[in-house]
């Protein structure tokens, strides 16, 4: 394998100076005061390179816009205290007072003590990106492959010798070792996947030839493992001998392996939801916060009558018999509370009427996704049960479901008996009283008045929350409110309430059963597993595991009973427990076997915490004729990037270890 040439720094700034763009390192002060820039200063900003080099004529902070300086200064210093990489879109006025949109990107260089030196960076003109939507990927991704900092791939190709000068990052993108690379073309052009060969081939003899001012593609290059990873790939030859062909090129390249995936599942993702926007069953729009209609189905349109072209010519006001001080006070609701549920009229293009349920979203923080379902026979039907329900007198009083009929003010005009029964009133006592102020706990009056506003505005309410008796008892109720008319035309509420308390405690129950171990009243293995998830991912560490293991439970079920047995394992729980923090997860998770999740905790600590369990364990067996041996094996998660799945096995392992002995040590 022959040894790969080393960069001159020369060679480097050389590199730098034919990118497009302006490389530099600049002191870290308020002036970002610049000790080295590329030969692209002057196309980017206007200055001569001496002209900024050492705030000669102006500092860079002063070419900063003003309400982009305090943004650039605080993400620079963010990422110099993580001593990670900063990426930051920006605006700056050249010498002759153009504005220019800059994409920057680098990070800060450190000495011993961990102080930065100065900062490393590549800056861009990304104005035509911002302008034009349809060149902004290839720009982005061209000023990525210039700047990506460490993991910027660069090649140096003599073109006479076929020899490629490439630096680590090139190699590591592939996940090769620098000397498992032969720094040759036709090792690179072996490495490329067959299906973009022609198309790399052509972009490159395209601008060998001189017919394009560089080389850039994407394609798939070959990686250790033996799978595929996409890179973006720019270059741009510098060098020309006497007969002006080219001799020496220079280029980078850049991973956009996971760009490639995200692009992929968007458009997949994408595909699918248009797929089924398209067949849904009910009208799909697409409306602006101006109610202007963007998109529809044609569901949509067979519901309405238009077509396609035509209902996205008009707008919702168009559509509905509300007025537009009505209209705008919905779509002023619906951006508050980012959904919307309601019922509403319809305008046909034939001019007939229809009720809908419109449910709805906000998407894009400035448009509506909303779901028309045509239930106009269902809502007539509906009007015509509610006026009837009014009447019938009898079925009110002798329904098994608390029932009250309040007026647009939420005062009691009607109220059946199993409604007094729930919550302990005599008629008299309710009669003539704001609902809000008897059974409304004070911590839920916002949400009480809140459900009259939205059944006063036309809404049904189902809904379940809280209510107090007469007693002062707080029970759980579900609710179910709507509009009504009255006899005397005023709009009022009927409500339906059922006491749910004992579901809601079955509920409860059940909750807890399913993330506990009977037996011991301890976590089961289910909710350890899914207490593991949430740890993994916490900044909060260490974390320790305790893996303990009852030794000799089934020696003590053959010679004792099952239930001495049971009453083994409690004692074992009992003790675990006893020692373990409140902020610990202890979880049965076997027959025999505990497991204890210990947040910030360290190794020291754990063992602390070990020695006492063995403290209460040798208390116990004073006190109790079977003694109980415990197995305690223990890992602790010191680093973030560890998975807490490794550090269970090694606690397991640690305790089947001692387990093991304690078997040899008996024999």
């Amino acid at each position: 394998m022959n040894e790969k040439e080393t960069y001159t720094k020369s060679d480097l700034e050389q590199i730098l100076d034919c990118l497009p763009g302006m490389a530099y390192q600049s002191l870290y002060d308020d002036h970002w005061t610049m000790e080295y820039v590329s030969e692209g200063c002057e196309e980017l900003l206007g200055y001569q390179k001496e002209d900024i080099i050492e705030n000669a004529q102006t500092t860079y902070n002063k070419i900063i816009h003003p309400d982009d300086r305090e943004k650039v200064h605080n993400q620079i210093k963010k990422a110099a205290e993580n001593n990670t990489s900063f990426n930051i879109e920006y605006r700056i006025y050249t010498k002759e007072g153009t504005l220019k949109w800059v994409w920057e990107q680098g990070r800060a260089i450190y000495d011993n003590d961990n102080q930065v030196k100065y900062l490393l960076g590549f800056i861009t003109n990304i104005t035509n990106r911002k302008l034009n939507y349809n060149e902004l990927k290839e720009t982005k991704n061209r000023l990525e492959l210039a700047v990506k900092g460490a993991n910027l791939g660069v090649w140096d190709w003599n073109i006479k010798t076929g020899r490629i000068n490439i630096n680590e990052n090139w190699t590591e993108m592939l996940g090769f070792d620098p000397d498992e690379i032969d720094p040759v073309v036709d090792e690179w052009e072996r490495l490329i996947h067959e299906e973009d060969k022609d198309q790399v081939n052509e972009r490159l003899n395209e601008h060998l030839a001189g017919e394009s001012d560089f080389y850039s593609v994407e394609h798939r290059l070959k990686t250790k493992e033996g799978d595929y990873k996409w890179v973006k790939d720019i270059g741009k030859v510098f060098n020309w001998d006497e007969n002006g062909n080219p001799k020496r090129a220079v280029g980078i390249h850049l991973d956009i392996d996971e760009t490639k995936k995200v692009e992929k599942r968007l458009r997949e993702s994408e595909e699918k939801f248009r797929t089924y926007i398209e067949n849904a069953p009910v009208g799909v729009f697409v409306v602006d916060f101006a109610g202007e209609i963007e998109e529809v189905n044609q569901q949509a349109c067979d519901m309405i009558g238009f077509s396609k072209n035509e209902l996205q010519k008009k707008s919702i006001y168009e559509l509905t018999t509300r007025d537009q001080k009505e209209i705008d006070y919905f779509l002023k609701k619906f951006k508050q509370k980012k959904q919307i549920e309601l019922e509403d009229k319809f305008i046909k293009q034939n001019g007939d009427h229809f009720y809908a349920r419109i449910n709805g979203i906000v998407i894009d923080n400035d448009k509506f996704l909303t779901f028309v379902e045509d239930i106009d026979k269902r809502i007539k039907m509906r009007k015509r049960l509610k006026t009837q329900k009014a009447y019938f007198e009898q079925l009110f009083n002798e329904s098994t479901e608390g029932i009250v009929l309040l007026n647009n003010k939420g005062v009691f005009l009607k109220v059946n008996n199993y409604f007094l029964e729930i919550f302990g009133y005599e008629r008299d006592e309710v009669l003539g009283k704001n609902i809000d102020d008897l059974i409304t706990p004070s911590e839920r009056r916002e949400e009480g008045i809140y459900y009259t506003e939205e059944v006063m505005d036309g809404n049904d309410i189902k809904e379940e929350s809280v209510r107090e008796t007469k007693s002062g008892k707080k029970i759980h109720v579900s609710i179910h409110a709507f509009p009504i008319k009255l006899e005397e035309g005023q709009i009022g509420i009927y409500g339906i309430y059922n006491d749910i308390t004992e579901r809601k405690e079955e509920e409860k129950k059940r909750r807890y059963i399913s993330f506990h171990d009977q037996l011991t009243d301890l976590y089961n293995r289910r909710y350890f597993e899914n207490e593991m998830e949430r740890l993994d991912v916490s900044r909060k560490i260490p974390i320790s595991i305790i893996i303990a293991d009852i030794d000799g439970l089934k020696k003590v079920n053959d010679t004792y009973g099952h239930q001495e047995g049971d009453d083994y394992i409690k004692r074992a729980a009992d003790i675990i427990a006893d020692v373990t923090r409140k902020e610990d997860i202890l979880a049965r998770i076997g027959g025999d076997e505990f497991a204890a999740l210990l947040p910030e905790t360290s190794q020291m600590a754990t063992k602390k915490i070990i020695e006492r369990i063995k403290e209460k364990l040798t208390s116990n067996n004073h006190k109790n004729e079977i003694p109980l041996s415990i197995s305690i094996g223990y890992s602790v998660k010191e680093n973030r990037n560890e998975e807490l799945e490794e550090t269970l096995k090694q606690a397991d392992a640690m305790m089947y270890n001692k387990k093991r002995n304690k078997k040899h040590s008996s024999l």
